[in-house]
């Protein structure tokens, strides 16, 4: 019987006169793989969702825009008539706004997070539907958030 030299590489071993591969420990690169995916998808998910900066003006601009779409808008949230409230359309508005605010927000082409409220001439509020005004919850008027009930 001779012997015969055999080279063996690293992850293979002999078993029974057979030669046998070791499996893989692909386990601690599967789970870096998955870290770094989700890192990746979080950094790309942070900037596409980032707040974009917008300058007192453009708010005032946009304001502005809300302001005279109230006022003339071909929408049925144009509760205001020659510098006159209609209550019971201010009621519908506020009611659609509440439904969808995203839609309503759409439709009066605003960017920005907006609080819609209503000053009497001593520039005390007026409910809206028992609430300060309506628009985005986290806004404040006068230290009140936005959709907070009035006392």
């Amino acid at each position: 019987m001779k012997l015969q030299k055999v080279k063996i590489k690293r992850g293979v071993h002999i078993r029974n006169k057979k030669i046998v591969k070791e499996g893989q420990a692909w386990s601690i690169d599967l789970i870096i793989a998955v870290v770094i995916f989700v890192l990746i998808i979080s950094i790309v998910y942070t900037f596409i969702n980032r707040p974009k900066n917008v300058s007192p003006d453009d708010l005032r601009e946009e304001g502005k825009h809300i302001a005279i779409q109230l006022n003339t808008g071909p929408h049925d949230c144009d509760f205001i008539t020659n510098n006159v409230i209609d209550r019971e359309q201010l009621e519908i508005c506020y009611e659609m706004n509440a439904e969808d605010r995203a839609a309503w927000k759409r439709a009066m082409n605003i960017r920005s997070n907006y609080c819609v409220y209503i000053q009497d001439q001593n520039g005390r509020v007026i409910s809206v539907a028992n609430k300060t005004g309506f628009g985005d919850g986290e806004l404040e008027v006068g230290g009140v958030n936005c959709n907070e009930l009035l006392p």
